[in-house]
């Protein structure tokens, strides 16, 4: 083998394992982002989720009234304002 074709053959060789090499560290770099992104994505949902687990108890607290009261009011509550009282806060 030519001497010169083996320095051609022994930089195409070299060239190729840096890319290789670089292509490697990208991949592990964007893999990384994605953990951290995901992990703060996570820690965002679990917030939002006592916050709706919050909202549902107070929901289920408010039917749950609606149901055992009578008629789905208080007791002794009108179900609409009379004109009597309407006139007095006027």
């Amino acid at each position: 083998m030519d001497a010169g074709l083996a320095a051609v053959i022994a930089a195409v060789i070299g060239a190729a394992g840096g890319i290789v090499v670089v292509v490697v560290q990208q991949v592990a770099s964007f893999r990384s982002e994605n953990r951290d992104d995901h992990a703060k994505v996570m820690e965002r949902l679990d917030g939002i989720s006592g916050k709706v687990d919050s909202v549902h108890d107070k929901l289920s607290a408010h039917l749950t009234w609606h149901v055992t009261t009578q008629g789905g009011r208080a007791h002794g509550r009108p179900t609409q304002r009379s004109k009597t009282t309407l006139k007095r806060k006027a």
